[in-house]
């Protein structure tokens, strides 16, 4: 994530779409672990002309008002998103997420958060893939390792639900089977089975992948 992204027309699905996910749950409660990154000179970013819809008015206020003062900051969400509803537990959205540091910066996630909630992770591309040569082309900074993923989901409880922003695959011909590949790989290294979803149907290009954590029978 980049406070450059900050409330574009994106932001307003993937916000409405987690409110909704934590809404499901006895206890509305949503971890943001936002992986933080430094804005760059991208235009990523730039798509600022939207509208409400059915999403919720409030979220689209408070974005919009962001995108017309200039202030576009994750810590925003600080304010708005316990106004919508959910109990809100921001990780580190004041400080930039480092590939140095990434072991750290997951195990002191507080293990008290992870039971019974919605954990939003927010990598800038998504999860891991590919070499590590590619990733770090890239900037391994932007990509959510799948031993993280399993890690947090270890601490979490049966009843937490993670979700993961994703880039789709550029070429749509394979973005399908990309994503089912995905799904089975994420599967595979939690060692856990669905209900898995995916909501790739988004027309900003992107997908989100939400898996309801349960451990496999022995």
């Amino acid at each position: 994530m980049k406070n450059q992204y900050f409330a574009d027309r994106r932001d307003l699905f993937k916000y409405d779409l987690l409110l909704d996910l934590a809404e499901c749950q006895s206890e509305p409660r949503l971890v943001f672990i936002p992986m933080l990154t430094p804005n760059d000179g991208t235009r990523e970013g730039s798509v600022r002309a939207y509208e409400c819809g059915a999403r919720r008015r409030m979220l689209f206020d408070v974005l919009r008002a962001a995108v017309a003062t200039g202030k576009r900051d994750i810590q925003t969400l600080r304010a708005v998103l316990p106004r919508c509803g959910v109990l809100f537990f921001p990780y580190r959205d004041a400080e930039y997420f480092q590939d140095a540091t990434r072991k750290q910066y997951f195990d002191t996630v507080p293990s008290d958060w992870l039971a019974r909630s919605v954990v939003f992770f927010d990598p800038d591309i998504g999860l891991q893939t590919g070499t590590l040569g590619y990733m770090r082309r890239n900037g391994t900074e932007k990509y959510l390792m799948y031993a993280e993923l399993s890690g947090i989901a270890a601490r979490a409880t049966a009843d937490s639900i993670l979700v993961v922003y994703q880039h789709l695959q550029k070429d749509a011909r394979k973005r399908v089977d990309d994503v089912d590949r995905r799904l089975r790989e994420v599967a595979t290294h939690l060692d856990a089975v669905g209900p898995v979803s995916r909501k790739a149907g988004s027309p900003f290009g992107r997908s989100t992948y939400c898996f309801k954590y349960a451990s496999l029978p022995s």
